[in-house]
């Protein structure tokens, strides 16, 4: 990941519809815990998305809590990641773009599935 390589505030901003801070190392956290990373599958073939830290979040990118206010633990069945480590979304345009479709699919429609966008193995 070169610092060269950086996606710029506006245009990350334009494709994921997110206000973020003009430095780079700031606008990295964001993406860690606001993008998904992946999505876990559940027993009923639902789906529910996790950031960078394995936490749920909504198609917003906000936690998804329990009723006590702590992160929603969630019994999955699988799991389907959209980037890995070599490709994380502020150094790569391509990811950016995939995980802004994985969000906006899912704000139209919570229940369609996202896995079809997830990394090749």
């Amino acid at each position: 990941m070169s610092q060269y390589n950086e996606i710029s505030q506006v245009k990350a901003e334009e494709i994921t519809g997110l206000e973020l801070p003009r430095s780079v190392s700031e606008r990295r956290k964001i993406f860690r815990i606001k993008l998904p990373y992946g999505v876990y599958v559940l027993p009923d073939n639902s789906e529910v998305l996790f950031n960078r830290e394995y936490a749920p979040i909504d198609s917003f990118g906000d936690p998804v809590l329990d009723s006590d206010g702590k992160a929603l633990e969630v019994n999955f069945e699988s799991q389907y990641y959209f980037y890995d480590d070599g490709s994380f979304p502020s150094d790569n345009l391509e990811v950016l773009q995939r995980v802004s479709e994985v969000m906006r699919r899912k704000r139209n429609n919570p229940k369609k599935s996202v896995r079809d966008l997830a990394k090749p193995e």
